[in-house]
C-alpha cells in the first residue's frame, strides 16, 4: 500500500474529530483513508481489525488509557465487545494555505527531526499505552474543534494539534527505546491473530517467537492481564461472537471455524469469557432483533 509523502508545501490538518460512546451495534465497516487516524479508548475496550493486502485480517485489543495510531490507507475497522468511549480523530495532509488550520510539516520536522520516523513509519498501526498528556490534549482539541466560530479558535486547534503531533513523537520515542520485550509481544500477537482459527497452542506460539516460555508469559500478563492461552482463546470468543452476530452459522460450524476439537472447550471457554452459553448469547441476539422489529413496527405506526 502507498504512503503518503511528504514536502516543505505540505502541512497537517484536523480533517474530524470526535468523542462519543460505542457500543457493541457499532457497525464501522473496513475502510481506508488518505489521513492519519488516531483512535484513544478514555473507558473501556474496543478491538482494532487490520486487513492486510492479501486479505487476511488481525485484530489487537485497545484497552481503556490506550490508543492506536493508524496509518494512512490502512484497511481497518473496529468492534466493541460492551461499551468504550473514544476519542478519535483523522489528521489530514494537505497542502499548505494561509487561510487553512494546520501544522506545517516541515517546520515540526525541522525542530524535531526524528518525528519523521513516526509519520513515515513502515508499520500499519500502533498501539501504545498513553505515557504523555495525549488524553487531556486530545480532548481538548475535540471540544474546541466542535465548537470553533473565530480565528482565535482555530488558532487554538491549531496548537493543540501541535502539542498533540509531540506527545504521539515522545510516546513514539519512548516506545522506541524499551526493551525487546515489546517486540516479542507484538510477533506473537501477529502469530496468533494470523492462525487464531487453528487449534494452537501457547507453546506453538513460545515455539515461534524462541524465546523462554516463562519470559512470554510473563509480557503477556502484564500487557493483556492473562498468559497466552488466555489470550488466544478470548481472541477465539471474539471471533465467536462476531460470527454469531454476522451469520446463521451453526453452534457447531462456529465452533469448527474457532479451531476447537471439541464442543465442551467451546461451550466451556465461551461462558469463561461472555458469562453466557453459546445458546444463551444466541438467543439474547435473537431477542434483541425482534424487539429492534417492534421498536420500528411501532415507529411506523406512530408515524
Amino acid at each position: 500500500m502507498e504512503k503518503l509523502k511528504f514536502s516543505n508545501l505540505n502541512s497537517f490538518s484536523p480533517l474530524s474529530c470526535y468523542r462519543e460512546d460505542k457500543y457493541s451495534d457499532l457497525d464501522d465497516p473496513y475502510h481506508k483513508h488518505s489521513c492519519f487516524e488516531i483512535m484513544y479508548s478514555n473507558g473501556g475496550e474496543f478491538i482494532l481489525y487490520v486487513k492486510d493486502e492479501n486479505g487476511e485480517t488481525s485484530s489487537y485489543p485497545v484497552k481503556t488509557n490506550e490508543y492506536v495510531f493508524v496509518n494512512s490507507m490502512v484497511t481497518h475497522c473496529i468492534r466493541i465487545p460492551d461499551k468504550c468511549n473514544i476519542s478519535n480523530i483523522e489528521i489530514a495532509v494537505v497542502p499548505r494555505a494561509p487561510e487553512t488550520m494546520h501544522i506545517d510539516y516541515f517546520s515540526l520536522l525541522q525542530n524535531n527531526p526524528s518525528f519523521g520516523d513516526l509519520l513515515l513509519s513502515a508499520a500499519d498501526f500502533h498501539i501504545e499505552t498513553d505515557r504523555a498528556n495525549i488524553s487531556s490534549i486530545l480532548n481538548s482539541l475535540i471540544k474546541v474543534f466542535s465548537i470553533r466560530e473565530s480565528p482565535v479558535d482555530d488558532m487554538v486547534c491549531q496548537s493543540l494539534l501541535y502539542r498533540l503531533l509531540l506527545e504521539l513523537h515522545k510516546s513514539e520515542t519512548y516506545f522506541s527505546s524499551q526493551n525487546t520485550g515489546v517486540i516479542y509481544t507484538r510477533d506473537a500477537v501477529r502469530f496468533i491473530n494470523e492462525n487464531i482459527l487453528l487449534d494452537i497452542s501457547a507453546a506453538d506460539v513460545i515455539n515461534h517467537i524462541g524465546i523462554s516460555a516463562s519470559y512470554l508469559q510473563r509480557l503477556f500478563k502484564k500487557k493483556f492481564g492473562f498468559g497466552i492461552r488466555g489470550y488466544i482463546n478470548k481472541n477465539k470468543i471474539d471471533f465467536a461472537k462476531s460470527t454469531f452476530m454476522t451469520t446463521a452459522s451453526t453452534i457447531d460450524e462456529v465452533r469448527k471455524k474457532c479451531g476447537y476439537k471439541n464442543l465442551a472447550s467451546f461451550v466451556y471457554e465461551f461462558k469463561t469469557f461472555t458469562g453466557q452459553t453459546p445458546t444463551s448469547f444466541r438467543v439474547g441476539l435473537n431477542n434483541e432483533k425482534i424487539q429492534k422489529t417492534l421498536d420500528n413496527y411501532t415507529v411506523e405506526i406512530v408515524k
